[in-house]
């Protein structure tokens, strides 16, 4: 039984779901759908954490503070099974240049 319960908890660990790739992006927020945390950010469609760190103005901000038009420095994460989770945003200025692709 214990070696059962020690399989679980290795299993089950945070480090487990640690294994998706960080990526740090800039965008401009198209559309935004506050009941269902998601966004489309330059084309591409992402879901926001429950714990998404907002930064608006330099100041801590929430999640409903985001508007289409805004500039975003963002970091998420890479699901293979789901929308990419974006887990911090950062206002950047509307004079701040967007590299485009």
């Amino acid at each position: 039984m214990r070696k059962l319960l020690v399989v679980l908890l290795f299993v089950l660990t945070p480090a487990a779901y640690a294994e998706s790739p960080i990526v740090d992006a800039t965008g401009v927020i198209q559309s935004i759908d506050y009941g269902e945390n998601r966004s489309v950010i330059s084309g591409a469609t992402y879901s926001f954490a429950i714990d998404v760190k907002v930064q608006i103005g330099g100041s801590f901000g929430a999640m409903t503070m985001l508007s289409p038009g805004m500039k975003l420095e963002f970091t998420y994460l890479l699901h293979e099974d789901r929308l990419p989770e974006v887990t911090e945003v950062i206002q950047l200025p509307d004079s701040y240049p967007l590299e485009e692709y």
